[in-house]
């Protein structure tokens, strides 16, 4: 059979004579098909190549058709746009704890500023005036019904904030509305369904919508208000104390100008859409990224707060302000989390030793989180204060050397830092590359082949595919589940007594939980048997490190590179068992007896590793006598020289028996012979040097 594609005009038309029909004739120029990749980055495998004047045609065709704008958005918006904004909508506009979490949090924008620095009655008086413009504006949108109209001056308020951008401005509602925006501007089949739906179901989602932005605007007005008061008072002061700017005194400028001045402020320092970068607002129309726009805005006003707050100090007028507000910056990134975090460990009575067991138990988001550690009827639990606290995205990068620091104990100082300041930098940017949550979930099922990205099981891989399909489906639609479905089946759960997944919970932990405050159990059987499946996961990859690049069939030109491999696996392992023995370590100071750990460790298979961990010495890896025969088979086959020769095995049974006498203790370099600890046991001379030099 002829092919289609040839590289030159004379092999195409000795494979494809035209007998005279015009369709089969021959291209005199080759394919050159349309990329917006560039030719740099990605050209067609059929480019330059000659074909038939009917096959040419048709490949243009096809390939004008798929780079069109329509097809690529079709096909685009329904894989990834679509989905991606029904997961962030059910997550937000439609999670009832979402809500609640969305108002008590917003509350830290008042102390960020030092809006809470003020007299107790005006609090009270600018909290009503709020929810005076706010609830009614919102009764009115969801009922029509005249008696929620706003009183005239609510309504004037309001309009005012509004046309000043600084009301429906929030980051997270506007995002998602702004991407449901782009998915609209097809009109097609979803489009359509939308504006079919009945009308109790399009006023329960407008209903949620109004809601979620009144609860953000809630404090917003809050904030103008405070500010206001902040301006005026500062204004009267210095009229009474004789202040003068540039040898004349203070006149207090009229309401329209303090009340524009205020609205500047609230724009300047709470997370506002309208300031958001053209560029942020495109991520979330990539299939990376969630709710970027509200990341990227706390960066924003936290500089925006410092920049005011330095401005005002050298204003004679505003400089008790500027100082006010310096002193809530300072309460929001540092006091409050480090008082709420001592006094509810003083409260339980938990050592920092049993902290820093709790944190080695934590799920991986939560290793870097500001935790607050609970001890109750015999349980422990943990709150995940970060997850509740709207300046998490400012200052985890600080939490997280600190919790790295916390975590490694007595051990040395410098790698706890860079540990923790590179863990804390990837939690930062995380919002804007990570990808997205319905994203996640495909990649769950096809990318990771039913593994979560952290670690937990889908599917088991013997099973069938429809099972795996079904239990795929199940995944994708708990994890994208709109109105905070596990949060309500746990406290359902709680409220009947029952357990989910074998782990009890209780309603008022559960309840704390609409604050972005929910006491989570601590199930050490549980964590404990994960993190044994995890070590076997390691163990697999370390083991092949040993053998990586030697049996490929080529000559191995270094006779030394099996032997540093497996050092360097061993190395590894010897960190993957001191992570181990810090589980081990960890349990039983949260109180797990050894007959519980044994168990635990005999059920899954690993009876011998528990015996290793318990007497904290080390198992290292070995050369099976199968890996022996494969290589000689290998060099056999191939007519290469056998990189595992019996001088090499000598040498790496030596290793082997220096490595059993180790104890468990992680890799650290000595600065002073450029060689870790074990390299300097275990290798000759020429060896350290071939090592300091790799």
């Amino acid at each position: 059979e002829p092919g289609i594609f040839y590289k030159t005009y004379d092999e195409a038309l000795m494979a494809l004579p035209p007998h005279g029909r015009p369709g089969k004739a021959i291209i005199k120029n080759p394919l050159k098909l349309k990329t917006r990749l560039g030719e740099e980055v990605y050209t067609s495998p059929i480019d330059d190549k000659f074909t038939s004047k009917d096959w040419a045609e048709g490949i243009r065709l096809g390939d004008q058709i798929a780079m069109s704008p329509i097809t690529k958005d079709f096909i685009y918006r329904n894989l990834f746009l679509i989905p991606k904004g029904l997961a962030q909508m059910s997550k937000t506009v439609l999670g009832v704890f979402t809500h609640t979490r969305n108002f008590f949090s917003a509350g830290a924008t008042a102390i960020h500023r030092g809006n809470v620095f003020i007299p107790p009655m005006k609090i009270l008086e600018f909290a009503n005036i709020s929810r005076k413009t706010v609830q009614p504006q919102m009764m009115y949108k969801l009922t029509g019904n005249p008696s929620w109209r706003n009183t005239k001056e609510s309504q004037a308020l309001y309009k005012f904030l509004l046309d000043e951008g600084v009301t429906n401005q929030s980051a997270t509602y506007r995002d998602v509305m702004g991407l449901w925006e782009d998915i609209g501007r097809g009109g097609d089949i979803w489009t359509r369904l939308w504006n079919s739906a009945g009308k109790r179901f399009k006023q329960f989602i407008k209903g949620a919508q109004e809601l979620y932005v009144a609860e953000d605007d809630a404090f917003r007005i809050y904030n103008f208000l405070a500010e206001g008061h902040k301006i005026k008072a500062a204004f009267q002061s210095a009229i009474k104390n004789g202040v003068k700017v540039k040898g004349k005194a203070v006149e207090m400028p009229n309401d329209l100008s303090i009340m524009q001045e205020a609205a500047e402020i609230v724009r300047a320092t709470v997370p506002n859409y309208a300031r958001v970068s053209d560029f942020i607002k495109g991520i979330r129309r990539s299939p990376l990224g969630n709710f970027t726009s509200f990341g990227a805005e706390i960066l924003r006003t936290v500089a925006g707060a410092t920049n005011r707050a330095l401005y005002e100090i050298k204003d004679p007028i505003r400089s008790s302000i500027g100082y006010r507000g310096l002193v809530g910056q300072a309460t929001t990134y540092a006091l409050i989390p480090a008082v709420v975090y001592e006094s509810v460990r003083g409260l339980y009575g938990i050592s920092r030793e049993k902290v820093r067991a709790i944190r080695e138990m934590l799920p991986e988001w939560s290793k870097d989180s500001t935790i607050l550690p609970v001890y109750e009827n015999g349980k422990y639990k943990y709150v995940d204060f970060s997850h509740g606290f709207f300046y998490d995205t400012a200052v985890n990068p600080v939490q997280s050397v600190l919790a790295a620091v916390d975590k490694k104990g007595d051990q040395p100082l410098m790698p706890a830092l860079i540990e923790g300041l590179s863990r804390g930098m990837a939690r930062l940017v995380e919002p804007f590359i990570s990808e997205s949550i319905w994203l996640g979930t495909v990649l769950d099922s096809f990318a990771r082949k039913g593994v979560t990205r952290d670690g937990r099981r889908i599917w088991n891989e013997e099973d069938t595919w429809e099972n795996k399909f079904w239990a795929a489906m199940k995944h994708s639609a708990y994890v994208n589940s709109p109105g905070s479905y596990p949060a309500l089946k746990r406290l359902y759960k709680s409220a009947i007594g029952e357990t989910v997944k074998g782990t009890a919970y209780e309603i008022p932990d559960e309840l704390m939980g609409f604050f972005g405050f929910r006491q989570v159990p601590l199930d050490l059987n549980r964590t404990l048997n994960f993190k044994i499946q995890e070590f076997n996961r390691e163990e697999r990859g370390e083991r092949n490190l040993i053998y990586k690049g030697t049996l490929t069939g080529d000559p191995v030109k270094d006779e030394d590179l099996i032997v540093k491999q497996f050092i360097f696996a061993n190395e590894q392992r010897l960190e993957t068992f001191n992570k181990m023995r810090r589980i081990y370590d960890s349990v039983k100071v949260l109180g797990m007896r050894d007959k519980e750990i044994a168990k635990e460790f005999g059920e899954r298979g690993a009876g011998g590793l528990y015996t290793f961990i318990r007497k904290n010495r080390f198992k290292p890896f070995t050369i099976s006598d199968n890996m022996v025969y494969v290589y000689a088979q290998l060099a056999k086959e191939k007519g290469i020289p056998n990189v595992l020769t019996k001088k090499v095995q000598k040498r790496i049974n030596r290793i082997i028996k220096k490595l059993y006498k180790l104890a468990q203790v992680p890799p650290q370099i000595n600065q002073q012979t450029g060689l870790t600890r074990t390299e300097a046991a275990l290798l000759s001379p020429s060896e350290q040097q071939i090592a300091r030099t790799t």
